[in-house]
């Protein structure tokens, strides 16, 4: 089996999956994050490929390269992309939400500058 192949798997599988949650998402976050990460694996896949810690067989890949790193490496990236943001909703829902710790972050924060948090001893100048 290639690298494309299995690459073109792996996609349409977490694609499969997480195209549903992903459509309720805002774009432009995935868009940019996409952007950037696929510019980091440019750079690191091809300094770890140009120093030779990863070497590829030719007959196992398409043979199209971004820098040193074959085209293959930037679907994971692609996958990578997809999958997080969908553990975050998906796992996010059923524990309770990021919008529950997000609220008690918020009231931490409230309590600190109103000087009644953990530390309001402190805060009111007493010993």
């Amino acid at each position: 089996m290639t690298y494309l192949v299995l690459t073109v798997v792996v996609l349409a599988l977490v694609a499969a999956v997480c195209v549903p949650v992903l459509r309720r998402l805002p774009f432009a976050p995935l868009a940019w994050t996409g952007l950037i990460l696929l510019a980091m694996t440019a750079v690191f896949d091809s300094a770890i490929v140009g120093y030779g810690l990863t070497v590829y067989d030719p007959e196992t890949i398409l043979g199209v390269y971004v820098g040193a790193a074959p085209i293959e490496d930037f679907g994971y990236t692609v996958a990578a992309v997809m999958i997080m943001p969908t553990l975050w909703t998906v796992l996010g829902r059923r524990s309770g939400g990021a919008g529950e710790s997000d609220a008690a972050l918020s009231d931490v924060s409230a309590g600190a500058a109103a000087g009644t948090g953990p530390d309001d001893t402190h805060a009111k100048g007493q010993p």
